[in-house]
């Protein structure tokens, strides 16, 4: 049922999107996200950082070796274990106040369910870095690039159809949080 709805997000995203997502698919995602999201920071401290240091020898072995013991340590991986958990909860509060202000609707929790299945292109790039890693196959990071820009795409579908709002709109309140900290920034800095 994971893989299933995972799946139904690439192919079909508009569909998934529409779908109610059971609760316990919407929990096993994010703890899979956790997983990956471990797994992702121990491959690039282990494997990542040895590349970096011939770039920036800055980096000594010590520090290497601290990141190492960092990423390795239970709290690290209790910690990428809730993280999703934390980002989706606050992304979708935010996203439901703001729907609630300029267009009066309200959905949060399939907004929430949403939002975790959006976050798919981030974490298949993570799993693709870790498997070419574990492989010894180079990975360009500018790929992210092209997982960002779908990721975005994905937040945006899932806002328009939680909401049952026009794509203009649900671009509206995607970017409504990242227009208002540059609007409280401007002032600060000029």
């Amino acid at each position: 049922m994971l893989i299933e709805r995972i799946i139904k997000v690439i192919k079909s995203p508009q569909k998934a999107f529409e779908e109610e997502i059971e609760t316990i698919t919407f929990l096993l995602f994010l703890l899979l996200n956790g997983t990956i999201l471990y797994l992702y920071s121990v491959v690039l401290v282990k494997f990542g950082l040895s590349s970096i240091q011939n770039v920036l020898p800055e980096l000594t072995n010590e520090l290497i070796k601290t990141l190492q013991a960092t990423v390795t340590s239970y709290k690290f991986l209790y910690l990428t274990l809730c993280l999703p958990f934390v980002s989706t909860l606050f992304s979708a509060s935010i996203y439901e106040l703001l729907s609630q202000i300029i267009f009066g609707k309200t959905n949060g929790i399939k907004l929430m369910k949403n939002l975790a299945f959006a976050s798919t292109p981030i974490m298949l790039s993570r799993f693709i870095y870790v498997i070419f890693s574990f492989l010894n196959i180079g990975y360009s990071q500018t790929l992210n690039i092209f997982f960002i820009i779908w990721e975005i795409i994905l937040f945006i579908l899932a806002i328009s159809k939680t909401y049952e709002i026009e794509i203009s709109k649900a671009n509206l309140l995607f970017f409504a949080p990242y227009i208002i900290i540059l609007l409280l920034i401007i002032p600060a800095i000029i």
